[in-house]
């Protein structure tokens, strides 16, 4: 059998769904701060 890395794992449809809503709003969040430039921002969640 073949082992996985270490530090990895595997994120089922609806728990990868939460985390990308999660991660977006805090993008948001960090955009609106002005914390991030936003061009950046939008040529790497593409």
């Amino acid at each position: 059998m073949l082992q996985k890395p270490r530090g990895t794992r595997d994120f089922l449809p609806a728990e990868m769904a939460q985390r990308r809503s999660i991660e977006r709003r805090m993008r948001d969040v960090a955009a609106k701060l002005d914390m991030l430039d936003e061009e950046k921002l939008k040529s790497s969640s593409a």
